[in-house]
């Protein structure tokens, strides 16, 4: 086992209880294990986060020949790397916002953002917009900060199954004496460049007068899909979930991908520990996991058009002149004219119009993506495929990479003969 300092048996990533788990149970059957906090926009969905803030952001994961993987960080302290022979990695939640008109202006933005922004003391007016159960999980952290919301504009209606934190929420917004719009959903955002207020209208009808809010910010949540972003990145077998909200890591049993080495941490907090002890297991016996033959094709590999999330119902309704991505500047039109001209897949999408190619590299805006074309193309979702995924995880100054340096000390090469 790699015992030197920088040096690891296991590394594990993630953001919840279950990852932290995996991590003390490898460490309790004696691998020399590190855990580094993956949080993201909507870590305020998952359950139990244990940090608010990442101390450490990973932005690279690559195979290290001899010795496993290397793991790219930057930290308080700078970039540095981790050597590791495992690495158990916990999929990311990505908050689906549905395009409206004026949905790019500044301070239009997901929840999970905005529920970050007010843990760090930022204030403002806010109006809250979205359905489904994590859309009143996601208020309740909201409340839980301390902010004090404008509005509440619940496009379902309602009716999640997780009720109790829904009705504790509205007891709440109620004593707080915020309103809460039922049925209705937003039309437009309205300013300049950034957010002045926002246009509702009572869902299923073009007929009534808008109602205006005012705001200086906007957070909406229309879902989540499930991204496992490692085993994406390094190239292990992936299915779509028959759910229709993701893609997963196709794992046998015990976790293991078909990447050797790399394990899938599960969400249930009650295979944590099993886990960690199965890494442990595998280290001993010198297990080099199966291959991706050995793999059925997973469960839900193919997607049917039946199953699809409430929200992308709504997409063939869009207008050609909507922006579709908040970074890049292409609109419905656009994609569909892309389409119409031969691109038949994400990644030939990729190439036709800079889609997933913005400082977001196209998480929040990938599977929207995918289910326009999709629709346009009358197959499957799985049918169209992914991007590729490639480093930066996140966002990475090229000041911070590079680190303190004095250009005297940089050698210069000879010049090439002529």
């Amino acid at each position: 086992m790699i015992g030197t300092p920088g040096q690891f048996d296991l590394v594990v990533l993630g953001t919840t209880q279950v990852a932290r788990q995996t991590a003390e149970a490898a460490q309790g059957c004696g691998l020399k294990t590190k855990q580094i906090n993956r949080s993201c926009e909507a870590s305020a969905f998952l359950a139990d986060p244990i940090l608010a803030e990442s101390e450490e952001t990973v932005w690279s994961v690559i195979p290290a020949p001899g010795v496993g993987f290397r793991v790219d960080v930057i930290g308080g302290d700078g970039a540095k790397s981790f050597l590791t022979q495992r690495i158990a990695a916990e999929a990311v939640p990505i908050e689906i916002v549905v395009p409206f008109p004026g949905w790019a202006l500044g301070g239009v933005m997901a929840l999970g953002e905005g529920v970050r922004l007010v843990n760090r003391g930022k204030s403002a007016r806010a109006i809250l917009a979205g359905r489904g159960d994590a859309f009143w999980s996601g208020i309740a952290s909201c409340l839980a900060s301390g902010a004090v919301p404008t509005a509440v504009v619940c496009v379902d209606g309602g009716g999640a199954s997780n009720d109790q934190v829904e009705s504790t929420v509205r007891a709440e917004l109620s004593g707080r004496h915020i309103p809460v719009y039922d049925d209705y959903r937003i039309i437009e955002a309205v300013g300049t460049d950034s957010v002045e207020g926002t246009l509702i209208a009572p869902n299923g009808t073009t007929w009534a007068t808008p109602r205006a809010l005012e705001a200086d910010v906007i957070f909406v949540h229309d879902g989540l899909t499930w991204r496992d972003e490692i085993p994406r990145l390094l190239g292990a077998q992936m299915s779509f979930l028959s759910s229709g909200d993701g893609e997963a890591a196709t794992c046998d049993a015990f976790g293991r991908t078909t990447v050797s080495g790399l394990y899938s941490i599960p969400r249930e907090e009650s295979r944590a520990c099993a886990l960690g002890t199965q890494v442990a297991k595998d280290a001993a016996e010198g297990t080099h996991w199966v291959t991706s033959n050995e793999f059925g094709a997973g469960d839900g590999d193919r997607l049917d058009v039946a199953k699809q999330p409430v929200w992308a119902s709504e997409l063939s309704d869009l207008p050609p002149d909507l922006q579709v991505c908040r970074f890049e500047p292409q609109t419905v039109g656009d994609l569909r004219k892309a389409i119409d001209a031969g691109a038949q897949d994400m990644n030939q999408l990729k190439q036709f119009t800079r889609m997933g190619m913005g400082v977001c590299q196209g998480r929040p805006c990938e599977e929207i993506t995918a289910r326009l074309m999709a629709q346009h193309l009358s197959v499957c979702r799985s049918d169209v495929g992914r991007w590729t995924m490639r480093p930066p995880l996140e966002m990475v100054d090229l000041s911070t990479l590079a680190g303190t340096f004095d250009y005297a000390d940089i050698p210069i090469p000879r010049p090439a003969p002529l």
